[in-house]
């Protein structure tokens, strides 16, 4: 504020400048505040007067260039008199830019483009109806293959542009006016490369892909379809499309990369019985991805911060925070590749590497430049974990159900008096608890059963005169390949009874 003659006090002019969305615009607007703009600032900008504005008579508008239009002229009038504000407005140019001479160039170009501009709106639509029916076909057929028909409509548009801007671009380079191909001959070239088209999508060429944060999105979904192999497929074209291993737009592609290798190990661990130390190649190639990755994001985050370098920010606008929130981002995402490797590198002699879960960046969504790195190719963080080699069950079953019919054999053996045959079965292709399940059972046939008459050293089971059960055991701690005879389990040395 400032005092004028001790007594009356007249507010301070402030200066606004607005001729960027990246420039502060002022909330509300005061008596004194002076706001210089260009064209951006008479469309759709909203000027908030405030009561005091209002009670001096409200904004006023002062245009210093001849518009186009009588539209663009009545746009920068309107600004003040948005929802019933006060306002007055002014026009100053020289005299040689009067209305009459603008509003007769308006009419003129609205005779130029009633005769040129709208048959070549015509055709364009001809040509889109056409790529939007074969579009359609598409969508359906790959299964709303979200990926494949973004890559689709990027080759429409530069097909497009090719065409009709990118050719009066160059005709009025060169001073040139070619007139554009008939409408015939545009149909047949859009029939051919819609025929392209189709016939790369049919063979699942990859070289229908130009974007290479396309196929880093596609192979992500892949992976989470459980199909690494062509995961991988789709992630080594996008490196070399994104310029090659040392390029900054290849480290989304390095990342998951090295994610798909490592669960390419933990696969052949789980499923196709290779060992720890077979396995742990595909962890050791990762390593390189997650190093690559690291270098080619040193390249992104230099680009990003040039604008800071170069000092070309101020401070508090949208476009630093939107800076310094892609350099965090960023940040994080390189935490994440040392923590793969940090986590490569204590893996334990017995466990390899293998994906654990899926991270989400930004939870809180407080970064819309989030969006963007999705866009490019990172849709999510994730976290490893460790596995170890899976039990062999279908072994351990097959030699358990062994067992249990070679200890039928034994028994069966044993009921018909076969004890040698029953011995060397067991301890010669069974283990030892097995062999030591039999010793118990024939023991305890032995004890419980009642003494045969006929034999002062035996019991009589199933019609079979069993040994005493000092000798089972000493027989089958010591097997023979023939059948034991009589003496060997009713001898006087081992019963202590006569030989008969």
């Amino acid at each position: 504020m400032r005092i004028i003659s001790g007594s009356i006090v007249i507010p301070e002019l402030k200066v606004h400048k607005y001729a960027s969305d990246c420039d502060k615009f002022p909330e509300s607007i005061k008596p004194l505040d002076l706001i210089y703009t260009t064209n951006i600032g008479g469309r759709g900008t909203d000027y908030n007067a405030s009561p005091e504005l209002e009670q001096n008579g409200g904004m006023h508008v002062i245009v210093t260039f001849m518009t186009n239009n009588e539209r663009v002229q009545r746009q920068a009038y309107g600004r003040t008199a948005r929802k019933g504000q006060k306002g007055t407005a002014l026009l100053i140019v020289f005299n040689s830019f009067t209305i009459d001479a603008r509003n007769r160039y308006a009419d003129k170009v609205m005779t130029i483009g009633e005769q040129k501009l709208l048959p070549l709106i015509t055709l364009k639509e001809e040509l889109f109806s056409k790529f939007a029916k074969f579009y359609g076909q598409i969508r359906e057929e790959s299964k709303e293959d979200n990926r494949l028909l973004s890559q689709v409509e990027e080759h429409w548009g530069f097909w497009l542009y090719e065409k009709f801007d990118l050719r009066r671009a160059n005709d009025e380079e060169e001073n040139n006016s070619r007139p554009l191909p008939s409408s015939d001959v545009l149909h047949r070239e859009l029939d051919l490369f819609i025929q392209q088209l189709r016939g790369k999508i049919s063979a699942k060429d990859l070289s229908i892909y130009e974007n290479a944060s396309y196929l880093v999105l596609k192979a992500f979904d892949l992976f989470c379809n459980s199909d690494e192999d062509e995961a991988e497929n789709h992630l080594k074209k996008a490196i070399e499309l994104a310029g090659g291993d040392t390029s900054a737009f290849a480290t989304a592609a390095h990342y998951f990369m090295a994610l798909v290798l490592i669960e390419q190990g933990n696969f052949q661990l789980q499923e196709k019985d290779k060992t720890i130390s077979q396995c742990r190649k595909y962890q050791n190639d990762a390593l390189e991805y997650y190093r690559k990755a690291i270098a080619c994001a040193d390249k992104l985050r230099e680009w990003v911060s040039v604008p800071l370098i170069i000092k070309q920010t101020e401070e508090g606008t949208d476009q630093l925070r939107q800076i310094n929130n892609k350099i965090q981002l960023l940040d994080q995402l390189q935490a994440k590749f040392q923590e793969c490797i940090t986590y490569i590198g204590n893996c334990p002699a017995n466990r390899i590497c293998k994906w654990s879960r899926w991270v989400d960046p930004d939870p809180d969504q407080k970064k819309p430049e989030m969006d963007e790195l999705r866009e490019f190719g990172i849709r999510s963080f994730y976290e490893l974990g460790y596995a170890k080699a899976p039990k062999k069950w279908g072994s351990i079953i097959g030699m358990g159900l062994l067992g249990l019919f070679q200890i039928g054999i034994g028994l069966a053996c044993v009921c018909y008096g076969q004890f040698g045959a029953a011995a060397a079965l067991i301890q010669n292709d069974w283990p030892t608890f097995a062999a030591l399940t039999f010793a118990a059972l024939t023991l305890a046939a032995q004890t419980f059963a009642a003494p045969s008459q006929s034999d002062t050293c035996g019991a009589d089971i199933c019609g079979v005169t069993l040994a005493a059960p000092t000798l089972a055991a000493t027989t089958l701690a010591a097997p023979t390949d023939a059948a034991p005879s009589q003496k060997d389990f009713c001898g006087a040395d081992t019963c202590g009874a006569p030989s008969k």
